[in-house]
């Protein structure tokens, strides 16, 4: 009787929502048929499905895919929109750019930044080599006839209206495809650069002692085309012109690199090392020598010999090895022309000071801890996840600059190393972390870390993981002091209700519980008790239906 009641006012319900809609739609009509209150209109939209394209143009915007936080990708870029392409993969120099096809050549000009020191360095545009190719000469404001000093390091550049790749050559004329270096890396950019190496640029002295020809017009000239993104060379060159000062070279040999790192803290030496291997390089031919004092260059105690090399730029000797913990400094000098005889007054120029070099001998590094979870080796590690996440960490010390150090891990002993990621943080440090996706079953991860004086320690871990995806058991049940009392196979929080095993977990009475598996409420014979369990992982019956048990205490 009761559901006939119910049903007949659904029924009713029903009635008198469909009454007031037709009577709103019949008000609307009618409103709209005698242009009562409204205007009298009709619009017809068609819809059609299309696979979506970017907007035409959009140029402007094609550079903001470059300033993401994350580096752009070719997707990313053209959808931007049409005029937006992903040039230079695989380059290095990837970029979203705006292409406005042309059949133009690009515009050269010269690149001021590219210069070594615009303080003393600048192009003339005008009176270039060939009147009638575009061109500039680089001028050196420290000579009389604005020439570079020789055994100097030169550079220089073009940039580009368009991106291009821009290309050098030593003769004229050359095409663009014929020309073999590239300025530009292969990429199409629009700042192009290049660097002439000191050895290039010899003094007229170095040239004569080493049998080369000597032009009285030590000038250098070099001849650039570029090449646009849509193929379209420059067909005549863009030149570039400087000259090498033929005076006598007096400035002494630069000690331009050491092979040992010189930060704030100098240069650190492989444990129990007997010898020290160690090369530096002159921009210019040269002699060295080196001291455990501060001396003028006659009279150091020890001589480099030169390295392979048919100009005498490289230096190598072997320094005497260090014991643990010891700090020492090293002195250095050079004098040119090697050529001459010692003692040619006037003619050869040492350093007037010495390039100092402090070494460090260090003590074996160590690995302090390897764990996993925060747990050493042998542990066992559980979860209901699958695979599982775990936290591989190595702690380093002693070794070179207080045990900071790159470490690797592999699962094989001898190959397959990688590096630890850290956060991203790949500098050395004298902790390391690495996630692991790990299934379940023993592991074993090999570790080899490194220090700054390639000091190595090895070391590894075994662990085991466990996948607990079951739910606690109830083992035993009994009466115990008016109690009823329930134990699991695992620590585990036991819930019940009074009904049915039909309710969600966290709707249930909570049990009390002692050392996480023995678990109490009070006896009463009266009522049927409906209990799930549930462990550190979550893990309760499978179906909300089901109990992990069923207890119906019987007698006082």
């Amino acid at each position: 009787m009761d559901i006939d009641k119910k049903e007949n006012k659904k029924v009713l319900m029903l009635m008198m929502i469909v009454i007031v809609l037709l009577i709103s739609f019949s008000s609307l009509s009618s409103a709209r048929d005698w242009g009562i209150g409204t205007e009298k209109s009709e619009e017809i939209f068609n819809y059609f499905s299309n696979i979506w394209q970017p907007q035409s143009g959009n140029a402007e915007i094609c550079d903001l895919c470059n300033t993401k936080r994350y580096d752009c990708t070719a997707y990313q870029c053209h959808s931007l929109g049409t005029s937006c392409e992903f040039i230079n993969k695989g380059t290095g120099f990837e970029t979203c750019v705006a292409i406005e096809r042309s059949i133009e050549p690009a515009i050269i000009t010269v690149l001021e930044t590219a210069l070594p020191n615009e303080d003393y360095y600048r192009y003339i545009t005008e009176g270039a080599s060939s009147p009638e190719e575009r061109g500039a000469i680089i001028e050196y404001s420290e000579t009389e006839e604005g020439c570079i000093k020789p055994n100097t390091e030169m550079s220089f550049g073009v940039s580009t209206d368009k991106y291009s790749e821009c290309r050098i050559n030593t003769s004229r004329g050359s095409a663009f495809e014929n020309m073999a270096v590239s300025m530009s890396g292969g990429a199409y950019i629009k700042e192009h650069e290049i660097t002439i190496p000191s050895a290039s640029l010899l003094s007229n002295e170095e040239l004569a002692a080493e049998g080369f020809e000597i032009e009285n017009d030590r000038s250098y000239n070099f001849y650039v085309r570029c090449n646009t993104y849509d193929g379209v060379p420059n067909p005549v060159d863009f030149s570039i012109e400087f000259c090498v000062d033929t005076g006598p070279d007096t400035t002494p040999p630069n000690i331009t690199e050491i092979n040992y790192n010189q930060g704030a803290t100098g240069g650190y030496i492989t444990f129990n090392a007997s010898e020290i291997p160690l090369r530096l390089t002159t921009h210019e031919s040269a002699n060295c020598k080196w001291a455990f004092e501060d001396k003028e260059y006659e009279v150091m105690d020890y001589n480099l010999t030169h390295c392979q090399s048919s100009i005498q730029t490289c230096h190598e000797t072997n320094l005497p090895g260090l014991a643990p913990g010891e700090k020492k400094e090293y002195y250095f000098r050079c004098i040119d022309k090697p050529w001459w005889q010692e003692g040619d007054d006037g003619k050869r120029f040492a350093n007037p000071s010495s390039k100092i070099l402090t070494l460090f001998g260090t003590y074996p590094l160590e690995i302090q801890k390897i764990t996993i979870n925060d747990l050493e080796n042998g542990s066992t590690i559980k979860d209901a996840s699958d695979p599982i996440v775990a936290s591989l960490k190595v702690k380093t010390s002693a070794g070179a600059n207080e045990g900071n150090a790159n470490c690797y891990y592999s699962e094989n002993q001898n190959t397959g190393f990688i590096q630890f990621y850290s956060g991203g943080n790949f500098d050395y440090a004298t902790e390391a972390d690495q996630n692991l996706h790990l299934t379940e079953g023993i592991h074993t991860y090999y570790i080899k870390c490194e220090d700054q004086a390639a000091n190595f320690a090895y070391g590894n871990i075994t662990f085991t993981i466990d996948v607990d995806k079951d739910s606690p058991q109830v083992v035993r049940i009994y009466k115990e002091q008016n109690k009823l009392k329930l134990i699991t196979d695992e620590e585990a929080q036991c819930v019940y209700t009074t009904t049915h095993c039909d309710y969600p977990y966290e709707e249930g009475t909570e049990m009390t519980t002692l050392e996480r598996k023995n678990h109490y409420i009070n006896w009463n014979s009266d009522s049927t008790i409906f209990v799930k369990c549930m462990d550190e992982f979550g893990n309760i019956p499978f179906y909300q239906s089901q109990c992990s048990t069923i207890v119906r205490p019987y007698g006082n």
